[in-house]
């Protein structure tokens, strides 16, 4: 599962579409002083690794000096780690508390995604379902309902995520990994195979990286 978990994580911040909100500034009184190195480790653009997230933006949740609602984005960016370390649950738990106070696609996102590491894909499909209502251009979002189609082994609804998502982004290789995989399991072996020929061209890790997520082909 964990392999799972971190494999979907990285292949959905490749086109996530998302840019890292920016840090909400402390306000100033007693608690426990924040820092700018603080609010970087806990947005993971510091060097520092899940771990070590989880702490830090736990301080900075509990010290009462973030503005009112940016304390989503902290719990956003906690459960972002929870996830890497395979705590989905607390993923989930921390992604509900930021949806309830600002309700965002890159929130629904990514409670989609701890939701897929829980197998919980009913949920992750509504979140999904909820994303592209918002924002219909998100190809990753595509992606990830087709890999829940796929993985319920519904491979003829599968093919037109994965289509979407690389209809989108033209160099998006493991969509059209996936959707030739897809093709595949759909009897379609022309069309299979030449998805795959064309993955494989764009990215010698076509596979690799498709293998990561639950789907191969020959």
């Amino acid at each position: 599962m964990r392999k799972f978990v971190k494999a979907t994580v990285v292949i959905a911040a490749l086109f996530a579409g998302f840019s890292p909100a920016q840090a909400a500034k402390a306000k100033a009184g007693r608690g426990p002083s924040i820092t700018e190195l603080d609010i970087r480790i806990c947005m993971g653009i510091a060097g520092a690794d899940a771990a070590q997230q989880i702490p830090i933006c736990t301080k900075i949740i509990n010290s009462g000096k973030v503005k009112h609602p940016h304390e989503s984005e902290y719990y956003a960016y906690r459960a972002r780690a929870y996830l890497a370390v395979d705590r989905g649950s607390d993923a989930v738990t921390d992604l509900n508390k930021a949806i309830a106070l600002v309700d965002k696609p890159e929130f629904r996102f990514q409670r989609a995604l701890a939701y897929m590491a829980s197998n919980d894909l009913g949920k992750a499909m509504t979140d999904l379902d909820r994303v592209i209502a918002v924002k219909n251009d998100f190809a990753t979002a595509y992606f990830m309902r087709g890999v829940i189609h796929y993985r319920n082994a519904e491979f003829k609804a599968a093919v037109p995520e994965f289509d979407k998502a690389a209809t989108l982004i033209p160099t998006y290789y493991q969509a059209i990994f996936a959707r030739g995989a897809a093709k595949l399991k759909s009897n379609d072996e022309e069309g299979g195979r030449a998805d795959l020929k064309t993955a494989r061209g764009m990215s010698g890790h076509a596979d690799d990286d498709a293998g990561k997520i639950g789907i191969s082909a020959p």
